[in-house]
């Protein structure tokens, strides 16, 4: 009885371990994922002010800054590359700034966050988006010295200064490079 008792154990064992054929890798990434997006920050709709602030709060931290929009398909192209650097370097932040308000077409601020929240989710973008809504969305360019069209990726080191910036869409390298200018790393 011992013997079968310890076999059947086996065999539950063996057969949790496999999950029964599937992948265990693919479910970690899956459960990973699920988390990421639960914790996600709501997109919020800031002014010029809004967004200085926000970024004052990440002093101490090493980040990039992207600027984007849902019907800029460069931007949506590039987003899960920029994500995927951030994720390799910890302790390097992400903070996304949509233009979805500043066109004469422009949803209003409730549906573009909807929007950006459905997005979000779809891109598993687990970090601040923020919705740059001004009048005048030339003071965010002057601000940072933006040159206007977008993708744009800014990389800032922990004192808050700007060390590298990416004023076009971009391949996997590029964000590589901006996130290790962030964090101060330099290659030889």
């Amino acid at each position: 009885m011992g013997v079968r008792l310890n076999g059947l154990l086996l065999l539950l064992l063996a057969v949790a371990l496999t999950g029964c054929g599937q992948d265990p890798v693919a479910d970690r990434e899956a459960a990973l994922s699920a988390t990421r997006s639960r914790l996600a920050p709501e997109p919020r709709v800031v002014d010029l002010a809004g967004l200085q602030a926000t970024l004052e709060e990440q002093r101490g931290r090493p980040y990039l800054l992207n600027f984007w929009a849902t019907w800029c398909a460069p931007c949506i192209e590039e987003m899960p590359l920029v994500v995927a650097a951030v994720r390799a370097h910890p302790g390097l932040d992400l903070i996304t700034v949509s233009y979805d308000l500043v066109i004469p077409e422009a949803p209003s601020p409730a549906e573009a966050v909807a929007a950006l929240k459905g997005l979000q989710k779809s891109l598993d973008l687990p970090y601040p988006i923020l919705v740059f809504q001004a009048e005048d969305y030339q003071a965010i360019n002057a601000a940072l010295g933006l040159p206007g069209p977008i993708p744009v990726t800014l990389a800032f080191d922990a004192a808050g200064e700007a060390v590298d910036r990416m004023e076009t869409s971009g391949v996997r390298e590029d964000f590589e490079r901006l996130a290790r200018a962030a964090l101060s790393v330099t290659v030889e």
